[in-house]
């Protein structure tokens, strides 16, 4: 493991607690909440990387170029959502940009490990419940999407909490 698991754990931990938040407030105000969760995980990140750098080390050559590839997909996907959604509604294009989201966590397993495809299949699975199943409105959504954000980043924070063991097996406070 290196840095980019706690460090993407953080960022995936704000942007959830941006969800629940943009959620729970709707309306005018989604976009605060969604730029406060924002602002807590990259921060947080940023801040946190040079101690997580020091301790779990830096990634590598491949880590970076498929973390590179994520986002310039993501990206491009998002260029196909707003060509394609100008006559979607508000709520339509939300979905589309979360699944957007989802899907392309399945590619960063390459660069923050396999606890990514989790987070994206649970992503896809809950956007495909709720729009499908439970026909659920645009603040249960988000709110649902916090939710496993926060509980994936927690997960990949987890690691900033124990003690590291070093080649020689002993212990590194």
């Amino acid at each position: 493991m290196t840095a980019l698991t706690p460090t993407g754990g953080l960022i995936v931990g704000g942007i959830g607690i941006g969800m629940v938040l943009s959620g729970l407030l709707g309306g005018a105000a989604l976009n605060y909440g969604f730029g406060i969760g924002a602002a807590i995980g990259f921060g947080g990140a940023a801040l946190a990387r040079p101690a997580l750098r020091a301790r779990f080390g830096e990634p590598s050559k491949a880590q970076a170029r498929a973390l590179r590839w994520a986002i310039a997909t993501e990206l491009t996907a998002f260029a196909a959502v707003a060509i394609l959604g100008h006559n979607w509604t508000f709520d339509q294009l939300l979905v589309s940009v979360l699944i957007v989201v989802s899907a392309h966590f399945l590619i960063m397993m390459r660069s923050h490990g396999p606890m990514m495809v989790g987070l994206g299949l649970a992503g896809l699975a809950w956007l495909a419940l709720a729009e499908l199943g439970l026909n659920a409105t645009i603040g249960q959504v988000l709110i649902g999407d916090g939710l496993i954000k926060l509980f994936f980043g927690g997960l990949m924070i987890r690691p900033i909490f124990l003690p590291s063991v070093i080649t020689d097996g002993s212990l590194n406070d």
